[in-house]
């Protein structure tokens, strides 16, 4: 790599907050240059991402026996232009950003969450909100347009009857834990992932109450970069994600994260989310 690249991808690291100090010494001048970076995709806050990610981090660190450097982007649409630029070697994102990726940037699926998510409506208990009828005139704070769990709340309205463009204002929220913040404030509705939700709802978030959950689809996927590690390597790593989950680290990981264990996506299950890649490679500007 060279080194103007490689002292750009370290400035990256440091500049995006979330930084994380490696744990182990690289085993190349390659990786102790530039230590892989590891991409979150940016659906919570970067010290939130780090705190639930870092133990995955520390694992991907003692399988590569290197450092890895775990970031995010300021927003979706700079996570998904880096992730299809190839910045990230290993990437944890949105599914149809996952699908994306593979179908259009010569990424590789090493495995996708067991877990199902979905688009969940949400307000404060003393709103008196039941239905999305119920949701006629009022603000709904959502996730940016390129995320899939936007695309499925517009879908469920317009399939509800509701004209999005005249009976809601929707305004649009950094991430889905700033669209829960939102509500909690301002009123109104907020759109966010399951996840995000099962969190809230862990955390004791009772002020808030479920209005309409839409149909489910697949949790995050795990890239690998072909051009920054050679296919064997990825594909043994695709091998040991699959038993992560009974080891202690991994027990941590995914309590603490909110996601279930890992696993091969299943003939299709990805395949399915392209009109969610084709209208988010739209919002790119294609690929």
């Amino acid at each position: 790599m060279p080194k103007g690249r490689a002292l750009a991808v370290m400035l990256l690291a440091c500049c995006l907050g979330a930084w994380v100090t490696p744990v182990a010494a690289a085993d190349s001048t390659v990786m102790r240059v530039s230590p892989p970076l590891f991409g979150v995709f940016p659906y919570m806050s970067p010290a939130s991402l780090a705190t639930r990610h870092g133990p995955l981090r520390a694992w991907l660190a003692q399988e590569l026996d290197a450092p890895v450097n775990l970031v995010t982007a300021p927003d979706f649409k700079t996570f998904a232009r880096r992730t299809c630029q190839g910045d990230y070697v290993l990437t944890l994102t949105a599914p149809h950003l996952g699908r994306l990726a593979q179908r259009d940037c010569g990424q590789m699926v090493l495995a996708v969450t067991a877990n199902r998510s979905a688009a969940v409506f949400v307000a404060r208990r003393d709103a008196g909100l039941a239905s999305l009828a119920d949701l006629r005139g009022q603000t709904l704070h959502a996730p940016p347009e390129l995320a899939i769990i936007h695309q499925l709340g517009i879908e469920a309205l317009l399939q509800a009857g509701l004209d999005v463009d005249t009976e809601l204002t929707i305004e649009v929220a950094q991430s889905h834990n700033s669209a829960l913040l939102a509500v909690l404030q301002q009123g109104g509705v907020g759109l966010v992932g399951l996840p995000t939700w099962q969190d809230a709802r862990r955390s004791g978030q009772d002020q808030l109450v479920e209005i309409f959950r839409t149909r489910d689809i697949p949790g995050f996927v795990l890239l690998g970069n072909p051009e920054r590690l050679p296919a064997p390597r990825l594909a043994a790593l695709s091998r040991d994600l699959l038993t992560l989950h009974a080891e202690p680290v991994g027990e941590r990981y995914f309590q603490g994260s909110g996601l279930v264990r890992f696993m091969l996506p299943e003939t299709g299950l990805l395949e399915a989310l392209d009109p969610f890649a084709d209208r988010a490679a739209r919002a790119l500007g294609g690929q």
